[in-house]
């Protein structure tokens, strides 16, 4: 293996290893170096079939790295190493992704998903992703057995707005977080979002209290509410009002563009629909990243 890599393992994953035995630490060594090598994560792949056979490589992982939490020290080092490269003012993407598992049966912790390729549900997994531009921050799998979705997401959040303070950041989440608690709970942070809305979303105005579906609005910009049961207008804090916005380009027969945004992401309408919608569009460089992770360590075949 290239020089550079070994150097760049071994210094790398110091702090990952600090509270690892000895043996635990050569496995995951072990691991990472033939993940390389083999571009393959089944662990029957990571053997080096001269001097062991590959099942004795895969026993050998499974009893030194099956009950270690990894989770903590790798999320650790990930944020030291990936703040350096956020600018200021820039588009952090949070999206759920999936791993699709259509033909599995005997998988733990497996539950329906919506497999974004094929446009519909089946079984898999789902993965809370984040990161900006082309840069993977965050590729977490969920485990529907001891948290809901919305209790992971609210933490992994609340930790990126804590991390993320100085940079004033703006996060664009895509239809799978189209939430009225998430809106609000972002609003009381102060954080700036965008949000791409489900065309079967209830929005209040702001001016004249009248409630439409947002795909019965034409395109432009409105103040609005979200509506708390469908059409059921409530008493709403101040910071829980937002800014909606419909985008279509002209002559084009897809469906327009529906986001909601904070107030504070463009208090002073300065920024024009389509620059918004840009902003929003930034995430779709974290979903290539998504595929090509997925692709390249054939997350689905395994």
């Amino acid at each position: 293996m290239n020089k550079y890599i070994l150097d760049s393992i071994k210094n790398n994953t110091k702090t990952v290893f600090l509270k690892m035995s000895v043996p635990q630490k050569k496995a995951l060594t072990l691991m990472i170096k033939r993940i390389f090598q083999t571009g393959s994560g089944i662990l029957q792949h990571l053997g080096d079939g001269s001097k062991q056979l590959p099942k004795t490589i895969a026993q050998k992982f499974s009893r030194h790295l099956g009950n270690l939490d990894l989770l903590n020290p790798v999320e650790s080092f990930s944020d030291r190493q990936i703040l350096k490269y956020l600018p200021k003012d820039g588009v952090i993407a949070y999206d759920l992704t999936d791993i699709a598992k259509p033909t599995a049966k005997k998988i733990e912790n497996m539950t329906m998903a919506f497999d974004g390729s094929q446009r519909r549900k089946g079984r898999g997994f789902f993965v809370h992703g984040v990161g900006f531009g082309n840069l993977l921050w965050r590729l977490r799998m969920h485990d529907n057995t001891r948290h809901c979705l919305p209790q992971i997401r609210k933490e992994i959040l609340t930790k990126l707005i804590k991390l993320t303070k100085m940079r004033n950041p703006i996060f664009a989440l895509d239809r799978g977080n189209d939430d009225r608690k998430l809106f609000e709970f972002l609003s009381e942070k102060s954080t700036r979002f965008i949000v791409r809305l489900k065309c079967d979303r209830h929005v209040i105005f702001s001016e004249t209290g009248e409630t439409k579906r947002v795909d019965q609005i034409q395109t432009g910009r409105y103040k609005v509410l979200i509506s708390k049961d469908g059409t059921e207008q409530r008493k709403t804090p101040e910071y829980c009002s937002y800014q909606l916005v419909i985008f279509q380009k002209q002559k084009s027969k897809k469906s327009p563009i529906r986001l909601l945004i904070s107030n504070n992401l463009d208090p002073e309408n300065e920024l024009t629909n389509k620059q918004i919608i840009n902003l929003y569009l930034q995430c779709w460089g974290v979903e290539n990243s998504f595929k090509q992770i997925k692709s390249t360590l054939n997350l689905e075949d395994i």
